[in-house]
């Protein structure tokens, strides 16, 4: 099956795509890992927001959201269909952020906040540690930066 990359900010996307967006996001984050937090952010619908959707047949199977933040770049919201999970695709999804990063903000780091059980999966991409553990609406969280 072939995935294909789309990159484009909230307003652009139909009514149809923002709500596959925000299903995707809310099915992963919310519901299957019992995370009762607000997904509707300001920051999706930032002009300056860009979110990266990995598309097969039309279909959503997974996602990523970009924005700068000062002098790095902040990759986030990095989900996959429970279907195509183990595949790669996650790997694919981060290397296509990057290099979209890399296209938009050449120079700057780029960082995000890895849930613990996904720093392994980050490390092997480049990323490495730079704090301490936090908790963020329970699940315990670790941040960590690709230096450009």
């Amino acid at each position: 099956m072939t995935t294909y990359f789309a990159v484009s900010h909230l307003g652009h996307l139909s009514a149809r795509e923002v709500h596959d967006l925000y299903k995707l996001r809310t099915d992963i984050f919310v519901v299957e890992q019992k995370c009762p937090y607000e997904e509707l952010e300001d920051r999706d619908a930032d002009p300056a927001t860009l979110h990266i959707r990995a598309l097969e047949k039309q279909q959503l199977v997974g996602c990523a959201r970009v924005y700068r933040d000062g002098d790095s770049v902040h990759l986030g919201r990095i989900a996959v269909r429970k279907d195509h999970r183990g595949t790669g695709l996650g790997a694919t999804i981060v290397r296509e952020s990057l290099a979209m990063i890399d296209g938009q903000f050449p120079g700057l780091p780029v960082r995000l906040d890895a849930q613990v059980v996904s720093q392994g999966f980050y490390e092997k991409l480049g990323f490495t540690v730079n704090g301490e553990e936090y908790d963020w609406d329970g699940v315990t969280h670790v941040p960590m930066t690709l230096s450009a």
